[in-house]
């Protein structure tokens, strides 16, 4: 069944039409009551093919169409479609029976006054999955929240909102278009997430999962990662923090954006990495850039790597160490808040390791930097043993010092107690408090 015009009716509406044919009503009809799709006579072995219905008023797909505004798609198991099942909606779309869609399924809401679609039965199977919240004219996205639940593996062709987004899935998340929406809550314990269209758009992400890769064409705020074993988020703007994050394994943050753009995961007390790498690049990812870097770890904090030409700022209850490279401008180290000496530890051990000046305090724990590089102290703050290596000198910005060679660096007016061991090997030099 098609229409070539307008379709409109005051009552209710009834349709049949052979098992596995169509039904196309994809003009900008009223139904102003409920409507009965049949596919033959509804019993065993009936099934739909593919379902268009455009509707200037609200759609509730039900168990019956007792209602106005009920769409009951009557065949062998109710609210199934053995094609595609495209919804749209003047009003909100939602649901009073679990729907199976073995195609694609769309839905779109086109109201001035935003609408929503909740479609949030947890047994939902779908194919992929377009929702969309637009404006009458249907040329801008509005603010309709939009639901969706699947109890499956759940593939996103397309998401439209500038209001909220929560999906939930039972099995894997990933995307063949973008999302496009505010706020994103994603719940898929125990499933892999990826969201790494370069197109995305979201204000914020709230993400529980297993595997976790986001990427957002602008600035993205990292509301919550819950039980995530690895998370990777790139941005072409800013990634800041206004929540917990909870990655067992290795967590990478990267911006890509010519004038630079931050890195701020800076709640306080709150945040666990495996292991942590964060970058700030250009567009096209073939330059680093001046983006700072700030990251407060709630633990022991393994640096994975660390890019910037900007300042770096570490701050964790737990000691410091390094598993990858470091390239960064002036980096501020605190481990204070660390329960014990061996907790607030530092140790940089000679991995490829380059900054231009280091602040570090850690109270009494050990202080261990190894530099590829000249060596800058800006500031040394322990009561413990501190030692340094370096390819070319150390420069303490933190007095004066003398340089005995194969002996003693000792600060000037300070007492014998206060001297720097320092071992002259080549272009090497170690010292030790």
């Amino acid at each position: 069944m098609t229409d070539s015009g307008v379709v409109s009716v005051g009552g209710t509406t009834a349709v049949t039409i052979a098992t596995t044919e169509n039904v196309i009503l994809d003009s900008a009809n009223t139904f102003t009551g409920a409507m009965t799709f049949t596919a033959g006579d509804g019993g065993v072995g009936t099934a739909f093919g593919n379902v268009t219905v455009k509707n200037s008023t609200v759609v509730k797909l039900d168990t019956n169409a007792d209602t106005a505004g009920d769409l009951y798609l009557n065949a062998a198991t109710d609210g199934t479609v053995g094609g595609n099942l495209s919804i749209t909606s003047g009003g909100a779309i939602t649901q009073g029976i679990q729907l199976g869609v073995t195609g694609s399924a769309g839905f779109k809401t086109l109201n001035d006054t935003p609408k929503g679609i909740t479609l949030s039965n947890a047994a939902n199977t779908f194919g992929a999955i377009t929702a969309q919240a637009r404006n009458a004219a249907d040329n801008a996205d509005v603010s309709g929240a939009i639901a969706i639940s699947e109890g499956a593996a759940m593939a996103i062709a397309d998401i439209s909102t500038t209001g909220t987004l929560s999906l939930t899935t039972t099995g894997a998340l990933t995307q063949s278009g973008a999302i496009g929406a505010g706020a994103v809550t994603v719940s898929a314990s125990g499933q892999d997430v990826t969201l790494t269209n370069a197109s995305n758009a979201m204000t914020s992400v709230s993400i529980t999962g297993a595997n976790i890769d986001v990427t957002d064409s602008d600035g993205i705020d990292i509301a919550a990662i819950t039980s995530a074993t690895t998370l990777d988020v790139i941005a072409g703007d800013a990634i800041t923090d206004s929540g917990t994050i909870t990655v067992s394994g290795a967590a990478t943050f990267m911006t890509k954006k010519d004038l630079a753009a931050a890195i701020t995961l800076n709640t306080s007390g709150v945040h666990t990495f495996g292991s942590v790498k964060a970058e700030t690049r250009n567009a096209a990812d073939n330059a680093t850039v001046a983006g700072a870097i700030t990251i407060d770890e709630n633990a022991a904090m393994d640096i994975a790597g660390l890019t910037t030409t900007s300042t770096v700022s570490l701050i964790t209850a737990g000691a410091i160490t390094d598993s990858g490279a470091i390239a960064a401008g002036a980096i501020t180290i605190n481990t204070t808040a660390g329960a014990d000496a061996a907790a607030r530890a530092v140790t940089i051990a000679g991995q490829t390791t380059n900054a231009t000046s280091w602040n570090v305090s850690t109270t009494d724990g050990a202080i261990s930097i190894d530099e590829d590089s000249a060596t800058d102290l800006a500031a040394i703050t322990t009561t413990g043993t501190l030692s340094l290596t370096t390819d070319r000198r150390i420069d303490p910005e933190w007095g004066n010092w003398s340089w005995s060679g194969n002996g003693f660096c000792q600060r000037s007016g300070c007492n014998t107690d206060k001297r720097i061991q320092c071992h002259d090997i080549g272009q090497h030099h170690w010292c030790q408090h």
